[in-house]
């Protein structure tokens, strides 16, 4: 993603029908010079990335969820 780029924590989705293992990982890169974000998406098996969407703002979902469950 580059050096002013933060990547958060990835979910990984299982291909339908595929062997155990094999599916996606998305996450979402925090491109932090140009405060926006793009939902990255890559071969689980491979790591290797297939496409990616811009996001019109800079998405904070990680802090979101950890401030409401860690909050009580």
């Amino acid at each position: 993603p580059g050096p002013d780029a933060g990547v958060q924590e990835p979910n990984f989705i299982v291909k339908p029908g595929a062997p155990e293992g094999e599916g996606y990982l998305l996450t979402l890169v925090n491109k932090l010079a140009e405060n926006r974000s793009e939902l990255a998406i890559l071969d689980a098996k491979r790591i290797e990335p297939l496409c990616s969407w811009q996001v019109a703002s800079r998405a904070t979902i990680a802090r979101w969820t950890y401030r409401r469950f860690s909050m009580g």
